[in-house]
């Protein structure tokens, strides 16, 4: 591996790192929030806690995504916009899998029985059919595969998606310039 491609990897991990932790924060803050016992006023006023340490996850999320990727460009004197996203899409990688792993052992270490009592509330839902319920009862069992595999995929196209739109302009490009004569 040359030196380019460590600094490349090092500095999509680090970042990917600080990414998972800052989601997984808002995921472990959030489980507690809605594990908590409270009356409807105070129930309402979580949700919109809650709400504000979404938009607070996600604009921080942007920011360090923004920043790492043009620090990465810094250091890198010869990365075009290309290689910038290219940085980008490894920390989204990264990232995603930290915070889906985190959302898996959710499921499969601290609240084991979420899935099962998800179904015993479908099941007392009006519209559900006996065929319905069973196909449900099938898929338990690969419930927490699903999960991980949703929650990285999604986080990966987020962070991508983010990554396309900064890298347009990272490193910044002045059209005035005529450093080409």
């Amino acid at each position: 591996m040359t030196e380019k491609q460590n600094i490349f990897w090092n500095c999509a991990a680090k970042s990917g790192l600080v990414l998972g932790a800052i989601t997984t924060g808002y995921y472990l803050i959030n489980l507690l929030i809605s594990s908590l016992d409270a009356g409807a006023l105070l129930k309402a006023t979580l949700n919109i806690v809650s709400l504000a340490l979404w938009g607070a996850k996600i604009y921080y999320c942007l920011k360090v995504l923004k920043t790492s990727m043009q620090k990465y460009s810094l250091m890198d004197t010869e990365a075009d916009n290309s290689k910038v996203f290219r940085f980008g899409m490894a920390v989204a990688a990264l990232s995603a899998l930290i915070a889906a792993a985190v959302s898996l052992c959710d499921i499969l270490f601290i609240h084991p029985d979420a899935v099962k009592e998800s179904l015993d509330v479908l099941k007392n839902t009006e519209g559900m059919t006996e065929s319905m319920i069973s196909m449900m009862e099938e898929l338990i069992p690969a419930m927490p595969n699903y999960t991980f595999f949703l929650n990285l995929i999604y986080c990966f196209l987020f962070g991508t998606i983010a990554s396309a739109i900064y890298s347009r302009n990272i490193p910044s490009t002045n059209p005035f310039n005529n450093s080409e004569e």
